[in-house]
């Protein structure tokens, strides 16, 4: 689908972008989330010197594990039809929306940054007429259901938010994020061999930009997969 060229991103009136609206739910999720912004600055313009003592901590384990659960709500919402997401056929001027059932699966790169769905950011297929068409949310409906949920208390909380924060497996979101040296660090695995897990699709790691981490949820999920060792071998 991605092979597909792209219309422009246009939407009609009184419509949100996808990816302006999972924005704005990052924000209200992630009281900090200016901070980790400048920090990811900072450590991309000064990296820390591996031989020195730095203040400045890596900001990106958190902005995944934020960006991760933002999504993982957004997704279950989309899946559930408590937020529908449409394409707008330009030549009958008539809004369609989209298969809910698709929202449920999330791709390498963590969060809903891209207005068009496609290996990158899996989610209802978006194209029409040939051309792949930009996903948007009614803004009206879309500020109701932040109210409803996000501006009603903190996910620990009874009702909606307290739902969603699980995902449709029942696994509890993570709340840390590894590197792939923290990952070799804690399992005694090789940088080989932690590639060749990932690519066979045994470790799922997500993509922060450049940078490559690990959720705490996923690395669980392998450990607890791993054959058990025969009894008596070392």
């Amino acid at each position: 689908m991605d092979e597909i060229e792209k219309a422009p991103n246009m939407i009609p009136q009184g419509a949100i972008r996808l990816s302006e609206a999972f924005e704005d739910l990052y924000r209200h999720l992630t009281p900090d989330w200016r901070d980790l912004a400048e920090r990811s600055v900072q450590w991309e313009e000064i990296p820390p010197d591996p031989q020195e003592e730095s203040s400045l901590e890596n900001p990106y384990p958190a902005v995944v594990v934020a960006a991760d659960r933002a999504e993982s709500i957004f997704r279950w919402a989309l899946r559930d039809g408590d937020l529908r997401a449409y394409i707008h056929n330009i030549q009958t001027g008539v809004d369609l929306e989209l298969d809910p059932r698709e929202w449920a699966k999330s791709g390498e790169q963590v969060g809903i940054n891209f207005d068009y769905t496609g290996s990158q950011m899996p989610g209802p297929d978006c194209s029409l007429n040939g051309m792949r068409q930009p996903v948007f949310l009614l803004r009206e409906a879309f500020e109701r259901w932040m109210a409803q949920t996000v501006g009603a208390g903190s996910l620990d909380s009874p009702g909606t938010l307290g739902r969603l924060s699980r995902d449709d497996t029942g696994r509890v979101l993570a709340t840390r994020a590894f590197s792939v040296e923290d990952v070799m660090e804690r399992t005694g695995l090789s940088k080989t061999k932690f590639y060749e897990e990932k690519d066979r699709g045994r470790l799922r790691a997500r993509k922060c930009g450049t940078r490559t981490l690990i959720l705490e949820t996923d690395l669980d999920e392998f450990l607890n997969n791993l054959e058990e060792a025969p009894t008596g071998s070392s």
